[in-house]
């Protein structure tokens, strides 16, 4: 191999080390914290960002169970175990608002995939939320109800997977009925025509 290459190479090699050697070396706000612009980027996917359930498999406003929508607040994200390991915390949110045939048994599940620079799933997490407990009492139309909580996403490091190198998405997981409106070709869910919210 040829001096220049050699030289080459140990600069690029450097280049990607230094977001770890930032964070060995204290830099962010924690000792082990590392820059936010080096963090996996998140996206809430647009096609199951929001859903309306219905009772039933149409889309009659008059059957509608709940509207759900996810999204996300600001995380943060820090290397452990030595360097070897990348922790992302991601707050989530889901905001449920009431339809008229809201009931006990209703629940949705929220998917968060952790993506490497190849679009290969290296983590998956699936939170599921039960809409209502016993304690609930208000079954109004348009009642709106929050769930949060954060999500806690592990993956390892080496030289060519730096912590930007990854990515994660959040999305509403979408039942038999939505995924095929959306195979044929309908991927812009939108409020119900009728309804006073």
């Amino acid at each position: 191999m040829s001096k220049k290459r050699v030289i080459h190479y140990f600069c690029l090699s450097l280049g990607l080390l230094a977001p770890l050697m930032l964070a060995a070396c204290g830099g962010g706000s924690g000792s082990n914290a590392i820059s936010s612009s080096n963090c996996p980027q998140v996206n809430v996917l647009d096609i199951a960002q929001t859903v309306y359930r219905f009772a039933g498999d149409g889309n009659d406003p008059a059957q509608l169970k709940y509207q759900a929508s996810v999204g996300h607040g600001v995380g943060d994200c820090s290397i452990e175990n030595g360097g070897r390991q990348l922790v992302v915390t991601l707050p989530a949110q889901v905001k449920v608002v009431f339809g008229p045939k809201i009931s006990k048994a209703d629940s949705l599940a929220v998917v968060v995939t952790l993506f490497d620079k190849k679009s290969k799933v290296i983590n998956k997490k699936i939170q599921k939320l039960k809409i209502l407990d016993k304690n609930d009492t208000d079954l109004t139309m348009g009642h709106t109800k929050y769930f949060t909580w954060d999500n806690r996403i592990v993956t390892l490091l080496d030289y060519d997977h730096p912590p930007s190198s990854f990515r994660i998405t959040m999305a509403i997981q979408l039942n038999e009925n939505e995924l095929n409106q959306i195979k044929s070709g309908d991927t812009s869910p939108r409020l119900p025509s009728g309804l006073g919210f």
